[in-house]
């Protein structure tokens, strides 16, 4: 489900929409995304870092989870963008060692706009990645 995503102009909401509809006809999770978010004043690079966090989480979802429901929410909250992606899988235990970079590269992609990410999870109760970024 690999798609090339541009690099500028980037349109976010329709890249996400473009992302969960190419999901839906190769798995049974049922997708729904919130946005509230005026994209035209956030630069390209903040966009498609933002779209690389949704697709790596719906990623990690896909290959570990095995959930049903995603809600993935990107909104402006207090000069801040905020997302959240929650899922009702298996969860896991945030304290545990992690063999991917998944985690790792989002939290890299949040930290160098001077956001912050949250994991909440834990075994047998999904998860909820929240991250938050200042508007530059």
């Amino acid at each position: 489900y690999r798609q090339v995503t541009p690099l500028d102009n980037i349109l976010l909401q329709q890249q996400v929409f473009n992302l969960i509809e190419s999901l839906q006809y190769s798995t049974a999770i049922n997708i729904s995304f919130n946005c509230d978010l005026q994209e035209t004043h956030l630069a390209d690079d903040i966009k498609l870092n933002i779209y690389r966090i949704i697709q790596e989480q719906l990623n990690n979802i896909l290959k570990h989870a095995n959930a049903s429901v995603v809600l993935i929410s990107l909104l402006e909250k207090n000069e801040h963008i905020e997302l959240a992606i929650t899922d009702d899988g298996e969860g896991f235990d945030t304290e545990a060692e992690r063999q991917g970079i998944g985690i790792t590269n989002m939290l890299n992609r949040v930290k160098s706009y001077d956001g912050c990410l949250e994991i909440n999870s834990s075994p047998g109760s999904g998860c909820t990645v929240k991250a938050t970024i200042p508007f530059a």
